[in-house]
Formats: C-alpha cells, structure tokens, sequence
C-alpha cells in the first residue's frame, strides 16, 4: 500500500513541473573553437588547482580527527589515578604513560599546525600564480580558518587535560606535605 502511494506521488511530481523552455537562440553567441578551448583549459587548471588544495585540506582535517579521537580515547584514563580529594585514588596511567600521551599529543599538533600555515601559504602563492577565482579564493580562506580554528578546539582539549592533570598533581603534593608536616608534629 504504502508502495503505490509513493509511485503516486512520484508520478504527480513529475507532472507537477513543466520542462523549462528553451532560451532564445538569438540570444545564444556563437564562439569559436578557439575561446572555448582556452576558457576549458583555464578552468580545468583552476579545477585542478582548488581541487588539489580541498583535498591537502581534507588531509589535515582528517590529523586533526585523529588527534582528537587520541586524546578523547585516552582521557579518563589518563587523568585517572589521581588523588580526587575525597580520599580515594583512581587507577589510570602512570605519569611516564602521561608524558607518552604528551608527547604524542604534540607530535600529532605541530606538524597539523606547520601543513595549515603551509596550506595558507600555498593558498596565497596558487592564487597569484594560477588565478584562483575570487569565490574559489574565499572558499580556501574560510577552509583554511575553519582547520585553524578546529585545530586550537583540539589543542584547547588538550590543555585543559593537561591542566587538570597538573592541579591534581599540586593537590597531592600539597597533601603529602600536609601529611608530613602532621606526623613530625605527632613525633
């Protein structure tokens, strides 16, 4: 049932729409072989070039994926085994695990961060040299700062981690000392 009423709808859009009437041929200019060769060889390169670049694009994008997807996947445990404050201690990694995760973390960061500065670079060379159109242009431009921004979105995980692992740390210190200082007034 429901089948023929979906091949009833189909067929009462297609009615629905008239076909578009040709445009007027005297309105249509005639071009030589010659014009529209060159016109198809200029936006082929153009084609070719800002296809080159959206796909240097999705390349970084797809990094940047992976340094987030790392950093979610390893986040509870890596701010686990802490000193919580109420007493318990969670297991998680330990700090040579942390500082792997660190380190990987900005091994994953600056090369993302020096292939957008190139991206932006190549962007303003191509544009000089090939004749990117002017919305080709702005379309890289917004590309390039929707991947910087995007990068610093990661980058602001990071840091956040990084900081809540460094609180914590000063917390346990802070206690162990506490804890010391009670006992030698016990003694």
């Amino acid at each position: 049932m429901a089948l023929a009423a979906k091949a009833e709808q189909k067929r009462n859009l297609e009615c629905d729409f008239p076909e578009d009437p040709p445009p007027p041929k005297d309105r249509i200019l005639p071009t030589t072989a010659a014009k529209a060769k060159k016109r198809r060889a200029g936006e082929d390169g153009n084609i070719a070039l800002s296809a080159s670049l959206e796909s240097r694009a999705r390349d970084i994008q797809a990094s940047v994926d992976e340094l987030r997807a790392f950093l979610l996947s390893s986040r509870d445990l890596y701010l686990g085994s802490l000193w919580t404050g109420e007493g318990d201690l969670r297991r998680g990694m330990d700090d040579r695990q942390r500082d792997k995760v660190d380190a990987s973390a900005n091994g994953f960061m600056r090369p993302a961060n020096a292939l957008i500065a190139k991206f932006k670079a190549d962007l303003r060379a191509d544009e000089a040299a090939a004749g990117l159109s002017d919305g080709q242009r702005r379309h890289l431009e917004a590309v390039a700062e929707i991947l910087e921004s995007y990068l610093k979105s990661v980058c602001d995980i990071y840091s956040e981690q990084r900081a809540i692992r460094m609180e914590r740390e000063l917390q346990f210190q802070k206690l162990s000392r506490l804890e010391i200082k009670a006992r030698k007034s016990e003694l």
